[in-house]
């Protein structure tokens, strides 16, 4: 099984949905056959969304008891949640609890779990967005980032060497 996980900003424009989605199609056209998302607002329940309308199989990494993850967010952001929630196909409790560690417990999981990190992300060198492509290149997680204000997909050099290595093995 080949597995990929999601990272980005909480606050997306809709306009980054057609190329996000047509990301997402091409992880799995290339072979990932499961995602893993972390079901923050934004980014990961837009991937929920997509993943679930494709009928992909996924999992829905939370950080802690899905009460309490959802407990600040606006009413239609929880009845989001809770629809989506019930559309994966698995659910992983990674802390039993909240703590102010719990989300980046969860980052750890998805990247130990994966293997390509699939992003929307502006660059912006602070934030658990930050931290996790971080982590991605420090682990040498291939990663696949749309960036949301220029719409550009570009691909790490990790990502872009697989690619290179993959085609050289092809032509032979």
């Amino acid at each position: 099984m080949k597995v990929a996980f999601f990272t980005g900003h909480r606050k997306i424009h809709t306009r980054v949905k057609p190329q996000f989605t047509e990301m997402i199609r091409e992880a799995y056209v290339s072979g990932v056959d499961h995602f893993i998302t972390g079901m923050a607002v934004g980014t990961d329940m837009l991937a929920a969304k997509i993943l679930t309308d494709f009928g992909f199989s996924w999992t829905a990494a939370l950080p802690c008891p899905p009460e309490q993850q959802c407990a600040l967010w606006h009413s239609w952001e929880q009845k989001q949640y809770w629809k989506l929630l019930h559309s994966a196909s698995e659910i992983v409790l990674v802390s039993p609890e909240y703590s102010e560690k719990c989300f980046h417990l969860r980052n750890l999981w998805m990247a130990k779990e994966s293997e390509l990190c699939l992003a929307i992300y502006d660059g912006s060198p602070k934030g658990g967005t930050a931290n996790t492509i971080r982590l991605c290149k420090k682990r040498e997680i291939p990663a696949v980032i749309l960036d949301p204000n220029s719409l550009k997909v570009t691909r790490s050099p990790i990502q872009v060497q697989l690619s290179l290595k993959l085609d050289i093995n092809i032509s032979l």
